[in-house]
C-alpha cells in the first residue's frame, strides 16, 4: 500500500540522519527498556538531590507504546522512540527536555481505540503518517543539538533559541491527533493542512528574518575579510591547468595530515618555499581538497596580505575564523556568539581575550577542524609571534583520544623567524622535482593561448613553451611566478618578431628581477609620454596606498588638478586599460580592487628607484591637503551641484589618509627638509580652513615631536601637533569622539557630503543614474561616518543595512532575548540594558533560577569532623531574658530645606543643594553658560553635538515611522519616547514587533 511506504520512508530518512552507535541504541529500545531507564535515571536524579519528576515523561512512552503496535501493522516500524537520556547528565538540560516530552505526550493521542478507522480509512492513515514524521523530525532535531561536543558549555546562551523550532512540530501533532480523535473528514483534513502550511510559512519568514538579522549584525561586528573571493580567484589559477598541484597530495606528510584516521601527532604542519614558488596557489588547492571530503569537516582558511590592515594580524586572522564558523554551526553558535555581542561596547571585536575565548569554544565544537594559514611571512613580526604561538598551542594541548580533532598548516616563506616559530614540526619544502609537471603543463597550455592572442607558427609556439619551462626550471625551486611574468609580457607583443627577441637568451628572464626589468622596461621606456604617466600614476599609489585602493579612486585622483582647482572625472579618467599601461604587475580584482602582482615586485619598484618612497610619500601628502583645500571643502553649500562630476569622489581616501601619508613621509624623508618644504604651503591653508581648537589637552608623546621637527619654527605648528594628535585618535579610537577632542570639521564636512550624495542618489532616475554615480563614487553608496571603520569606505547597499550598523556605534548594547524590541535599537550603556532585562525579563531569569537549583545548595549538610580528645560539656548558666534591641528607623526620603524637593538617597540631596549655592563656576566650552554641577554641564555640552538619535526608521513594509525628530543625546530620545507625542511616534514599530512575538510564540494570555 502506499500509505505503508510513507511510514517507511519516514523512518529510514530518520535513520539515516543517525550515527551508528544511536541506530543501534535505536533498534534496541523498547517501551519496557524505555520504563526500566526512566527508573534508573529517577534514581540517578534523586541520589544526587536533583530529582525531576520523570513520571512527566511516561504518557509519551504510553502513547507511543500504542502508536508503535497502530503503525506497525502498516509497516516494518517496531522501534520506540525516545532520546530522553540524552541531556540526564546535566540538570538543567534534563528539565528542559522533560518539559518538551510532556507537551509532546500531551499532544498524541492514545491511537489504539482508533485502529479500526486506521485500518478503514486511507485517509487517517495519511494523518497518522505525517505524526509519525513529526515525531521524528523532533528527535532528529533533539539529537543533532545535543550531539554538538559543546552544548552544556553553551546550554545556557543557545537552549532559548534552539527549542523554539519544536513549537510548529508539537503544535502540528496536537492538530492532526485532534483530526484523529474527531474522525476528521477529508475536506476538515486538507482545510487544516492549508492553514498548518500557512502558519509553518509565516513562523519560517520571522525565524529567519530574524535568523537574518542577527547573522547580519554578527557579521559586522566580526566585519572579517573577504577571504571567500581570494579561494575563488585562486582556484581558478590552478583548475585552469589540469593536474596541478597533485604531487602536494602524493607528499608523506601531507598525506598523514589530511588522513581523517591516522595523522601525526600533534597534526602540525609546515609547507615553505621561496618568493613566487605557488604557495598561496598550493593552499588554495589544500582548502579545496578538504571541501570535497566526504566526513565535511570544519575548513578555517586565511591569505595574508602584507601592508593590508585587514589581513596582516592575528585579530583579523581570529574574525575571519570565527566567521566560518558561525556559517557552519549556526543553530548553536549564533546564540551564543549574539549573547556576547549584545554585551560589547566595540561595534566590531577588538578584544584579544574575546576572540580567543570565543574560537576556543567553537573549535572546542568542532568534530574536526582543518585550519590553513597562508602567507604569515607577510605579518609584522609581532603579529607572527601572536599566530604561531596560540595556533600551536591550541592544536598542541589538545588530550586523547582525539588529538587531532584539529589540525593546523602553516604556509610561509623559509626564512629565520619562520624557522624559528615552527621549530619540531613536521614541514614540507618545496622544491624543484616537486612543481615541474605543473610547470610543463602551465607552459604548454600557455603557448596555446599566446598563439591564439598573437598568431605565431605551430614551431615558434613550441619554442614559447620550451622557454618559458626553461627559464622557470632554471631557479631552484621553479618559478610559477617567473613564468606568470614571462607569459604575460609575451601575450603583450604585438608582432611575431617582438615574441621571437623576447624569446633569445640575452633577453629571457631568468629570474624574477630581470623579468621585472623587461616588463618596466617595455610599459615605461618604450610608452609615449602620456602613457608612461600614467603607469607611473597608479604604480606610486598602489606602492604608497594605506588600505586596498580601488579602480574608481585611482581615477578619481586622476581626475583632480590642483592647479586649476578643479574636478573632471569623464574628462580626466584614464581612458586605457589598466593591463595595457601596467602590464603583468598589477591584477584588478572582480570587486574593483587593483593590487600588484606580489610582494617582489613592490620590493622591485622601490629598489630600482622607479618609485622614490619619500618623495612619493610627501607628493601624496600635499596632493591630499591640497585637494582637501578646494573650494568645495570649504563651504559645502554647492556640494549638490559639484556631485555628478566626481568632486567627492576621491574625498574618503584623503579625509582619513593625510595623516598616513604625513608620517609616512616624514620618516622617509629622515631630515631632508629641501623635500619637505613642499608641505609648508598645504599644510597651513589645511590648517587654516579646517583646524576648530579643540578643549581636550592632548598628550605630547617625544616620538609625536620628533617627527614633526620640522614644523617646529612656523607659527602654525601648535596648531598641527594637535590637528596630528586628534587625527591619530579618529582614525584608530573604534569610540566615540567627544567634541573637545576633535581638532578637524573634516568629519562634518564628510557627513553633510554624503547626505546630498545618498539623496541624489535615491532620487537617480532609472538604472543609468545610479549606475553613473556608482561608476565615479563606487558601490555600497551608504557608509560609515566614522573614519575608524572599514565600513567607512567598504558602506552598505542600503540606508537601512548602514543605520543598523551605526547603531551599534552609539548603541551598541543589545537585548539578547529573540524578539525583543530592544535588540533592534539596542541601548547606550550596559547598565541600562541590565536593567532593561531586569524589569522586562526578570520573571524568565527568576523562573529558571528556582527551577535549576546549584548543587551545592542541594548538597546535604556535611557532619563536623571527629577530633581526638572529647571534653564533657558542662551545663551553662540559664541567661535572663533581653529586651530585643529595637531597630533603627531607616530613613526612606530626604527633603531638601529650601524647596521642599524629595529624594531617596542622602547623595543625591547633597548633589541637589549644590544647585541652591548661586554657584555657577563650571563653564560650557562652547557657548560659556554656567553650571553648579559637572553632570549638568556634561549633559548640556552634548546639546552642541550633532544631533545622532533620531526618532524614526522603516517598518518591514517599507513603511516609515516616527516623527524623525533628532536629539543629542540617547536619553531625550527615550524621554521623548515616554511622552504622549514619542509613544505615537514609536507605536507602529512596537506593534511590527509584537506581531512578531505572536506570530513566533501565540498571542499574550
Amino acid at each position: 500500500m502506499a500509505d505503508h511506504s510513507a511510514f517507511d520512508r519516514a523512518l529510514a530518512d530518520f535513520k539515516a540522519s543517525l550515527k551508528k552507535k544511536d541506530q543501534d541504541r535505536f533498534k534496541a529500545t523498547t517501551k519496557e527498556s524505555m520504563l526500566k531507564e526512566i527508573e534508573k535515571l529517577q534514581q540517578d536524579q534523586q541520589s544526587r538531590r536533583l530529582g525531576q519528576n520523570l513520571a512527566r515523561v511516561k504518557p509519551f512512552v504510553e502513547a507511543m507504546g500504542q502508536f508503535g503496535k497502530v503503525i506497525e501493522v502498516f509497516s516494518n516500524v517496531s522501534e520506540m522512540v525516545a532520546f530522553v537520556w540524552i541531556a540526564g547528565a546535566f540538570a538543567k538540560a534534563f528539565h528542559e527536555l522533560l518539559d518538551v516530552y510532556e507537551k509532546l505526550g500531551e499532544s498524541i493521542p492514545m491511537v489504539l481505540q482508533f485502529e479500526k478507522l486506521f485500518r478503514e480509512d486511507v485517509n487517517m492513515r495519511r494523518v497518522l503518517s505525517i505524526m509519525w514524521k513529526d515525531i521524528l523530525e523532533f528527535h532528529r532535531q533533539a539529537l543533532k543539538y545535543f550531539q554538538q561536543p559543546m552544548w552544556r558549555q553553551l546550554f545556557q546562551a543557545t537552549w532559548d533559541t534552539y527549542k523554539s523550532r519544536f513549537s510548529p512540530l508539537i503544535e502540528s501533532i496536537r492538530g492532526h491527533g485532534n483530526l484523529i480523535q474527531t474522525q476528521a473528514a477529508l475536506s476538515q483534513i486538507e482545510d487544516f493542512r492549508r492553514d498548518q502550511d500557512l502558519r509553518d510559512a509565516q513562523f519560517n519568514k520571522i525565524t529567519e528574518s530574524q535568523e537574518m538579522q542577527r547573522l547580519t549584525d554578527l557579521k559586522a561586528w566580526l566585519n572579517p575579510p573577504n577571504i571567500e573571493n581570494d579561494q575563488y580567484e585562486l582556484s581558478k589559477i590552478w583548475k585552469k591547468y589540469p593536474g596541478s598541484g597533485q604531487w602536494l597530495l602524493q607528499n608523506q606528510s601531507m598525506k598523514e595530515w589530511l588522513d581523517p584516521l591516522f595523522p601525526t601527532i600533534p597534526p602540525l604542519l609546515w609547507m615553505h618555499g621561496m618568493p613566487g614558488a605557488g604557495k598561496t596557489v598550493l593552499s588554495s588547492f589544500i582548502v579545496d581538497e578538504l571541501q570535497q571530503m566526504d566526513f565535511s569537516p570544519d575548513i578555517l582558511y586565511f591569505y595574508c596580505k602584507h601592508g593590508d590592515s585587514e589581513r596582516n594580524n592575528y585579530a583579523s586572522i581570529g574574525r575571519c575564523f570565527l566567521s566560518q564558523l558561525l556559517l557552519k554551526h549556526k543553530d548553536i553558535l549564533v546564540p551564543y556568539f549574539y549573547e556576547r555581542f549584545s554585551n560589547s561596547p566595540d561595534p566590531v571585536l577588538g578584544s584579544f581575550a574575546m576572540i580567543e575565548l570565543l574560537l576556543d569554544v567553537a573549535l572546542r565544537n568542532c568534530t574536526d577542524a582543518y585550519i590553513i594559514i597562508d602567507g604569515i611571512d607577510e605579518c609584522d613580526r609581532g603579529e607572527r609571534r601572536k599566530i604561531t604561538q596560540w595556533f600551536r598551542n591550541l592544536v598542541e594541548d589538545l588530550q586523547p583520544p582525539r588529538q587531532d580533532r584539529v589540525r593546523c598548516l602553516f604556509v610561509s616563506q623559509d626564512d629565520g623567524i619562520a624557522r624559528k616559530d615552527f621549530k619540531g614540526l613536521e614541514m614540507i619544502k618545496i622544491e624543484r622535482k616537486d612543481n615541474r609537471a605543473d610547470i610543463h603543463t602551465f607552459s604548454q597550455l600557455s603557448a596555446n593561448e599566446i598563439q591564439a592572442e598573437t598568431d605565431i607558427p605551430d614551431e615558434l609556439k613550441i619554442k614559447v613553451a620550451s622557454k618559458v619551462e626553461e627559464a622557470a626550471d632554471a631557479h631552484k625551486v621553479g618559478m610559477f611566478l617567473l613564468a606568470k611574468l614571462i607569459v604575460e609580457n609575451l601575450m603583450q607583443q604585438t608582432c611575431v618578431e617582438d615574441v621571437e627577441h623576447e624569446l633569445e637568451d640575452e633577453t629571457l628572464p631568468r629570474e624574477l628581477k630581470k623579468a621585472y626589468s623587461r616588463i618596466t622596461s617595455r610599459i615605461l621606456g618604450n610608452a609615449a609620454s602620456s602613457g608612461r604617466e600614467s603607469s607611473l600614476f597608479i604604480l606610486r599609489w598602489l606602492v604608497s596606498a594605506k588600505r586596498p585602493i580601488k579602480w574608481h579612486e585611482i581615477q578619481a585622483a586622476k581626475s583632480i588638478n590642483i592647479d586649476e582647482q578643479s574636478v573632471e572625472f569623464e574628462r580626466r579618467r584614464i581612458r586605457k586599460d589598466i593591463k595595457d599601461l601596467c602590464g603583468p604587475l598589477v591584477e584588478i580584482r572582480e570587486n574593483g580592487i587593483v593590487e600588484l602582482v606580489h610582494l617582489t615586485a613592490k620590493s622591485f619598484l622601490v629598489e630600482e628607484k622607479h618609485v622614490d618612497v619619500a618623495r612619493v610619500e610627501v607628493s601624496n601628502t600635499a596632493f591630499c591637503l591640497d585637494y582637501l583645500n578646494m573650494p568645495g571643502f570649504r563651504t559645502v553649500d554647492s556640494a549638490a551641484d559639484l556631485m555628478p562630476g566626481g568632486y567627492y569622489a576621491f574625498m574618503d581616501y584623503a579625509v582619513p589618509y593625510w595623516l598616513r601619508h604625513l608620517e609616512n613621509g616624514l620618516t622617509q624623508a629622515d631630515y631632508d627638509y629641501e623635500l619637505l618644504r613642499e608641505l609648508r604651503e598645504p599644510v597651513e591653508a589645511f590648517l587654516t580652513i579646517h583646524h576648530q581648537t579643540p578643549t581636550k589637552h592632548f598628550y605630547r608623546s617625544q616620538g609625536n615631536v620628533k617627527k614633526l621637527q620640522f614644523f617646529r619654527e612656523f607659527e602654525f605648528y601648535e596648531s598641527l601637533e594637535t590637528a596630528v594628535a586628534s587625527a591619530r585618535k579618529e582614525l584608530t579610537f573604534l569610540g566615540e569622539m567627544k567634541p573637545g577632542e576633535v581638532a578637524l570639521d573634516l568629519t562634518s564636512v564628510v557627513r553633510i557630503v554624503r547626505r546630498h550624495l545618498e539623496t541624489a542618489y535615491l532620487n537617480a532616475t532609472g538604472k543609468n543614474g545610479r549606475d553613473s554615480l556608482e561608476r565615479i563614487y563606487g558601490q555600497n553608496i551608504f557608509r560609515c561616518p566614522r573614519l575608524s571603520c572599514r565600513y567607512f569606505y567598504l558602506g552598505f547597499q542600503t540606508p537601512r543595512q548602514r543605520d543598523s550598523h551605526v547603531k551599534k556605534h552609539t548603541r551598541p548594547f543589545r537585548c539578547d532575548v529573540l524578539g525583543c524590541p530592544s535588540s533592534t535599537m539596542g541601548m547606550s550603556t550596559i547598565k541600562e540594558l541590565t536593567k532593561h532585562k531586569k524589569d522586562v525579563h526578570t520573571i524568565i531569569q527568576e523562573d529558571e533560577e528556582e527551577d535549576f537549583p546549584d548543587e551545592t545548595e542541594l548538597a546535604p549538610p556535611q557532619p563536623p569532623k571527629p577530633t581526638e580528645t572529647i571534653t564533657k560539656a558542662i551545663p551553662r548558666e540559664p541567661k535572663a531574658p533581653q529586651q530585643p534591641e529595637a531597630k533603627r528607623a531607616r530613613i526612606t526620603e530626604y527633603r531638601c530645606p529650601q524647596c521642599q524637593k524629595t529624594f531617596s538617597k542622602k547623595f543625591n540631596l547633597n548633589s541637589h543643594m549644590v544647585t541652591h549655592s548661586g554657584k555657577r563656576d563650571l563653564l560650557c566650552s562652547v557657548c560659556g553658560m554656567g553650571f553648579a554641577r559637572e553632570n549638568d554641564r556634561t549633559r548640556h555640552q552634548a546639546t552642541h553635538q550633532e544631533k545622532e538619535f533620531e526618532c524614526g526608521g522603516t517598518l518591514n513594509n517599507g513603511r516609515p515611522w516616527g516623527c524623525h525628530k533628532k536629539f543629542a543625546r540617547a536619553d531625550t530620545l527615550k524621554s521623548h519616547h515616554n511622552s504622549a507625542v514619542g509613544k505615537a511616534c514609536i507605536q507602529p514599530f512596537l506593534q511590527q514587533q509584537q506581531e512578531a512575538l505572536e506570530a513566533l510564540y501565540g498571542p499574550s494570555i
